[in-house]
Parts: structure tokens; sequence; C-alpha cells
């Protein structure tokens, strides 16, 4: 694997005075014509660049003293050894796309030079568990399963088990634990290319996957392949071949196929419960748990999460980061208040209220023979809304307790003509309200400002 010629890519807004924290040397490029970068959580004028053929040199100087504390203690952290690659080790932040993939390729081709053997090593480990390490690092960090990397993806898979294949086991050093988590993110990485590159299912690679995790107790990844395995099973032709995903947002992605609601739950709680609410992984099982609430119909709880998703990507990626530009995506989803309307086809977002008494409301087409076209206003007698909308109930008076109180809308129970509204509050049972005693909410923050989005 070839060193790529740079990491990353420079900053427009990169100021002179910026120096590299690692050489302390400002201006915007080095000796090799490297751009200072900044791909990690730091934010300010000046905190955080880098220059890339530094950073480079820094993990591999951090990666050779991991190998001198196994020589000299018998103790090797896989981990630390392969983080020093992916994550700012100032913020601890996973680097961005541009420079992960490069760094990522850097560590590559020094495992594959051999240049981690120490003298004193051989017999404890050999060179093919460094690009073991090298190569799995790739795999799990930069390949993300979309239609762009199924190539170098599969050749990446299957020189990562053609590898583990011909390992020797037998060393010194056990490495069992970390060798089968390797197994189990081959086989799901060959299921998750396989779904983003063909009408095929690819669940029984990634029903091996969740076997593997299963059995050494890594109950977050044997979820999220127990959840899409569901997906693949269910939805053998509809697999989606789009966009830039993760397997976490891939499996938001499908929600609206089949996502499960109890596995989200289940899955996010496990993230949060390892790695906290300010970690990546956890924002992005934030973000399929989101999808799954919006299956469901749970809109003001999913618009809730995703504002906090939001939030926390912002303040810990920037809100150039790419897994923040994928939240709020997934927000703006949450935020429209979709109807259906008598006499016309198609799907409508509405706007906002015509006036105080909300007799009318201004609508915009979502649908392709509506694109370009200008808003109107409808009156509410003829728009249904959108199972799940967020209302709240006025005007009550056999059920006053229930006026002020937010819920969603889930459908439209047709006996009686009434929306069925299950209540934010928990203590309150859903009840059938009529829809001229329910009032779209805009702003699920602020439900008395129900005028205008």
């Amino acid at each position: 694997m070839a060193t790529a010629s740079r990491c990353g890519q420079a900053s427009s807004s990169t100021p002179s005075s910026a120096a590299c924290w690692i050489c302390l040397d400002e201006g915007p490029d080095d000796k090799e014509g490297n751009s200072l970068v900044r791909e990690c959580a730091y934010r300010g004028d000046s905190a955080g660049f880098v220059h890339s053929s530094c950073l480079v040199q820094y993990a591999d100087s951090k990666s050779r003293d991991e190998v001198k504390k196994l020589l000299a203690t018998g103790e090797f952290d896989i981990h630390q050894f392969q983080r020093y690659w992916v994550n700012c080790p100032n913020c601890l932040q996973l680097y961005g796309e541009n420079l992960l993939r490069d760094m990522a390729n850097a560590f590559c081709s020094r495992a594959q030079k051999k240049m981690f053997l120490s003298p004193g090593i051989d017999g404890r480990i050999d060179n093919s568990f460094f690009m073991i390490i090298a190569l799995h690092c790739k795999l799990r960090f930069v390949l993300e399963p979309d239609p762009r990397n199924v190539q170098e993806g599969k050749v990446v898979a299957s020189l990562l088990s053609s590898l583990m294949d011909n390992y020797d086991k037998g060393g010194s050093v056990s490495f069992g634990r970390y060798l089968q988590t390797v197994e189990s993110d081959i086989q799901f990485s060959r299921g998750m290319f396989v779904l983003v590159s063909s009408r095929e299912s690819g669940d029984n690679c990634i029903g091996k996957s969740m076997e593997i995790s299963e059995s050494i107790g890594d109950s977050a990844s044997a979820l999220q392949a127990k959840m899409i395995q569901h997906v693949c099973v269910n939805n053998k032709k509809t697999a989606p071949n789009e966009g830039a995903m993760t397997a976490a947002k891939a499996m938001g992605a499908w929600g609206r196929h089949g996502c499960d609601l109890q596995l989200a739950r289940k899955c996010h709680e496990d993230n949060l419960n390892k790695c906290g609410e300010n970690h990546a992984s956890s924002i992005n099982s934030s973000m399929v748990l989101c999808m799954a609430l919006m299956q469901d119909h749970h809109f003001i709880e999913g618009e809730r999460l995703m504002r906090k998703c939001v939030s926390i990507s912002r303040r810990l990626l920037g809100a150039n980061y790419k897994t923040t530009k994928d939240a709020e995506q997934v927000l703006q989803k949450m935020i429209k208040r979709l109807v259906r309307l008598q006499s016309h086809d198609g799907v409508f977002e509405v706007l906002r209220y015509d006036d105080d008494c909300m007799g009318s409301c201004t609508v915009k087409g979502l649908t392709a023979q509506y694109r370009g076209k200008p808003t109107f206003s409808v009156n509410m007698g003829r728009v249904t809304l959108m199972p799940g909308t967020p209302v709240v109930c006025y005007g009550l008076k056999n059920a006053k307790h229930l006026n002020d109180e937010m819920g969603d809308a889930r459908i439209l129970d047709e006996p009686t003509g009434r929306y069925k509204v299950h209540f934010e509050a928990k203590s309150l049972k859903p009840a059938l309200v009529r829809p001229k005693n329910v009032r779209i909410v805009f702003d699920i923050d602020q439900k008395a400002l129900l005028k205008t989005a």
C-alpha cells in the first residue's frame, strides 16, 4: 500500500500566524510542501494546526514506544498502538475524513515496510500482526460502507482475511479476543459492501459477525449486526446504494425499511455506556435511534434527541465535520411538519399558520410535480396530518386536563375521525382527539409559539 502524497487538506481559513503544534514552525507549508491541517475538535484562530508530515512522524514514534513497552514489560496495548494513527492525541477526537484516510495509508505503509519491528521482538510478535492492526484500522475507521469504497474495501478485507488465516497464533503474546474482533469486523464489512453494491442482502456475512461479537461479549457490535441482519432479511430488494454512510448511519438510513426500535434503543444505550455521549459512535447511534423513532412516529422524542445530538457534534467535531452534517440532515427531516391534502396528490410541508385563528395554513409541495411552484394557503379542514406530527391539544371541554399538553398525532382513527395522540408526558394515556382540537407544534421547545415555524 502506497503512502498518500499528502495527509488531509489545508483549511482555506488557516491563519498566517498558525503554527504546527509538533514542530512549532509557523506558516502554511513544511519543508515537504505539506500544508497545515486541522481535522479534529480544536477551535480558535490557531489551536490544533499541524503539518501532516509531523503528525505521521509523531504517530510513528509513539507506536514504536508501545513496541518498546512490549519488550520491557511483555504488555502490548493494541488499541493505543492503533489510536495514534486515527485520533488526535490532544482532543482525542477521530480525525476528519481526508486526514483519517491518509494517516491510515501511512500506517499501512510503515507496517508493510516492517518499520515497527525491533531487535528482540522475534518470537513474540511477527510483522504480519502489525499488518493486521494497520489494515484493521483502515477497514474499521476509513472504509465506510459506501459504493465508492466497495472495490478498495473488498481488497482490504481479503488481504486482512488472508493474513488472519496465516497468522501464527501461538506466539508468546496472546491476542485471541482482538483477533476475534478483527474477524467479526471483516465479516460485517463484507456484508455491508455487498449491500451497498448490489441487490443482494449480505445477511450471511453479517450474521457471522453477530455470532462472533456475541461470543466475545461485544454487545454493542452484536446489536448493530443484529439490526442490520433484521433489515437484510426483511428487505432484500430495498438495499440503498448511495450516500457516504458509516455502518451505524446505514442502519439509520434503512430505518425507514424496518429498523427495530427496541434494538436501536439498546444499541444506543450500549454505546453511551461504553463511550459516553461525547463520542462519535454515540452520535451515530443517536441517528440510528432517531430514524427508528421516526419510523414508529415518536417525532417529539426523536427531535429532542437529534437537537441534543447536533449540539454535541457541533461542539465536539465542528460544524464542517461530516458526522455533524449528517446529524443536521436527520434533524431537518425531523422538524418538517408533513401533511396530505384533500384533492391533491403527494406530501406537503406546513410552513406556518396564516392567522391567529389557525383556520388555514401555508403549505409547500414536496413531490416532483410541485417543485419550483409557489406555496399556497389551504383550509385546515382539508389537511390530514402525517403520523407522528407534534401537536398540542386545546379547547377540550370534557378532558380539560389535556389542554396545552403536547404529543405525537400517531394515526387518524377512521371510524371516529379523530387523531390518536400519544402524549409526551408519560403519566398521560393516549387519547382520541378531534382535528379541530389539535394544533401543529412547529417548535417543541416553545409549544405556545404556534403561529410561525
